[in-house]
């Protein structure tokens, strides 16, 4: 006999969304992770089935760059952002995955000041978006809030990065 487990049953389209057994990842469509990402920002539906959230990992203290596929970073607040693990190239399946991501962020982004540039790099296996705001405390502000959350069952890291390696690395071909 089958006995009903106690506690908050998922039916329906919500169920697909929070199964991540065999994959390594949850796979969500643009408008799932649209839903998603509205939920989280809310942090009122989901609160009380999340337990209690961790706390993000420190902003990086020094240039970090022996990270594998990723840009020099530094630690002095910049007008230029990267946000580090916000994909899997290699797990997407639309065409133009990119840009459901890229508005995605743009939008996020935009809650912490003017968002002037958000490139999404589609071929980086680090899941890397790099993100330009039209002032410093902007930068920091979503860099505060954004580091460390999960997106798509993957924590982001952000790091800073000067505007020359922001020019230098920005993926123009996408």
């Amino acid at each position: 006999d089958a006995t009903p487990v106690p506690g908050p049953a998922i039916i329906g389209p919500s169920a697909e969304i929070l199964d991540d057994t065999e994959m390594g990842g949850v796979h969500v469509s643009a408008q799932s992770r649209a839903a998603l990402m509205a939920k989280l920002a809310r942090n009122t539906d989901l609160a009380p089935l999340a337990p209690p959230p961790l706390p993000p990992p420190p902003m990086p203290t020094m240039a970090m760059p022996a990270l594998a596929n990723i840009p020099p970073t530094q630690m002095v607040p910049a007008e230029t952002v990267l946000l580090v693990n916000m994909f899997d190239p290699t797990k997407e399946t639309e065409p133009d995955f990119q840009l459901d991501i890229q508005e995605d962020v743009t939008e996020e982004c935009s809650k912490y000041g003017k968002v002037l540039v958000c490139v999404v790099d589609k071929h980086n296996p680090s899941g890397l978006i790099y993100v330009k705001f039209d002032a410093i405390p902007s930068a920091e502000r979503a860099a505060q809030a954004i580091n460390g959350r999960f997106f798509a069952g993957k924590q982001i890291a952000v790091h800073y990065l000067s505007a020359n390696i922001f020019d230098k690395f920005l993926p123009r071909d996408q």
